[in-house]
């Protein structure tokens, strides 16, 4: 199983497993290379290895006192599912403790249920969270009264400080402006935007940071974002939420850029919506634009 179904940005690991009723088997099938790098194996070193090679010995114990090899019993769904935290056994014993999620995916065999582990990296927003603290633990967000996210003050006060996290961290993000495409009824656009809003926060991780900057325009940085990945991320919401906008007969249009390089809010933010404002002026709407390559 090599097109991973589950993954929704390509840096996300996912573990691809099977479970044989017949022989009463739980098997890896696959990984990605993201997966290689968390538990420092290659796909060739675990394909058709049992999934308790890589599973605390706690855990093996309790799913082979939970799991039912049957197809209407207890499965690895249901007791992955109840776990807030799975802890994964890398090369040379290595413990890596994940927040992981299962899915069942395609099955054409009655006696073989096939899942796929996906696997976030929460490292990065709880450093994050950190540094908040470190810098001041007085500091105060407040919220748009109208759309229940932070106000454009509290949105470039979080900028500032995740531009500050990434480079003392040498790490990785992207942000993201989206607004309603013009024209629109000026009577509905509060109605819009808090629509775009709600879509956005069902299409991105619970990590992921969402603000208002005014004008009806929505920041979004996708923490752990890099570069290479920024354009299928931001490609997967524009996608989504168009799709589900088309009832209301609008469009959004979406500027990135990576946060990397940069050092000054107000130059980002002035930046990303310089390009936003090139991609809604191209006819049809509803389009993407990278800062970082087309400014």
């Amino acid at each position: 199983m090599n097109d991973f179904i589950v993954a929704r940005r390509s840096d996300d690991s996912v573990i691809s497993v099977q479970q044989d009723n017949s022989t009463k088997n739980l098997m890896i099938t696959s990984l990605n290379k993201s997966a290689e790098l968390l538990l420092n194996y290659t796909n060739s070193e675990l394909s058709n290895k049992p999934l308790s090679t890589i599973l605390n010995k706690n855990l093996v114990e309790d799913m082979n006192n939970e799991l039912e090899y049957t197809n209407d019993g207890t499965d690895l769904f249901d007791i992955i599912s109840k776990m807030n935290n799975l802890t994964f056994i890398g090369k040379n014993n290595k413990n890596i403790t994940v927040k992981a999620k299962i899915f069942r995916t395609a099955n054409f065999d009655r006696n073989i249920i096939n899942y796929e582990f996906l696997i976030r990296d929460t490292t990065i927003s709880q450093k994050l969270d950190i540094f908040r603290k470190s810098i001041s633990n007085n500091t105060i967000y407040t919220m748009h009264p109208v759309f229940e996210i932070m106000d454009e003050s509290s949105t470039i006060m979080e900028i500032k400080i995740i531009l500050d996290f990434l480079h003392k961290y040498n790490m990785r993000a992207t942000i993201a402006m989206l607004s309603i495409d013009p024209p629109h009824n000026s009577k509905n656009i509060d109605i819009l935007t808090k629509n775009t809003i709600d879509l956005l926060h069902k299409n991105i991780r619970e990590s992921d940071i969402t603000g208002y900057i005014g004008e009806h325009k929505i920041i979004c940085i996708l923490l752990g974002c890099k570069s290479e990945y920024a354009y299928s991320a931001v490609s997967r919401l524009h996608k989504s939420i168009n799709n589900s906008l088309q009832n209301f007969h609008a469009k959004i249009s979406i500027g990135y850029a990576q946060m990397y390089n940069e050092i000054d809010a107000t130059e980002l933010i002035n930046k990303i919506n310089k390009i936003l404002f090139i991609a809604q002026q191209e006819i049809g709407g509803g389009s993407i634009k990278d800062a970082n390559t087309e400014l």
